[in-house]
């Protein structure tokens, strides 16, 4: 019984890992979520919290990405810190509005609306909000690749390490 257990709980896991492609959807939080349920299923056992540490360390690096991400590409694309708190602005508001590609598309528009408002050329406004999508496309492989490293850390601690 305690194989099904682990079995199911792996795919679970690798749900997570196919939900990382989407952008908005918080698909580490559900590994996460994932990893301490089964923890707690298995008392500990195969999944001790030492390697819960571990799991929480690689999500929490994914949550400083998806942060990240989009702002360092809007900087570096030239935007100024008040377009940056504005593309963040309307990200989320995208996000919540048009999930999941609508974070994508506010944090563009909020970006170079606020650069056009800034009295910025189009050409300049226009390179710092596609810097930002940018930022998020970088953000999101990165993003994947950690949810990859996430399953394969879980899948050896839970079949192999113990």
């Amino acid at each position: 019984m305690e194989l099904f257990i682990a079995i199911g709980f792996s795919l679970l896991a690798l749900g997570g890992v196919c939900i990382a492609l989407i952008p908005g959807v918080p698909a580490m939080l559900f590994l996460l979520i994932v990893s301490v349920l089964f923890g707690a299923i298995d008392g500990f056992v195969r999944l001790s919290q030492t390697e819960l540490l571990i799991l929480a360390g690689i999500y929490l690096i994914s949550f400083m990405v998806d942060v990240l991400s989009g702002v360092l590409g809007a900087k570096y694309g030239g935007a100024s810190l008040r377009s940056i708190a504005i593309g963040i602005l309307g990200g989320v508001l995208g996000t919540i509005v048009a999930p999941p590609f609508g974070g994508i598309l506010g944090l563009f528009l909020g970006v170079l609306i606020s650069e056009l408002l800034q009295k910025k050329g189009h050409w300049s406004a226009l390179r710092a909000a596609g810097y930002g999508v940018l930022g998020v496309v970088v953000g999101l492989i990165i993003n994947v690749t950690l949810a990859l490293i996430f399953f394969a850390t879980f899948v050896s601690f839970i079949f192999f390490v113990n």
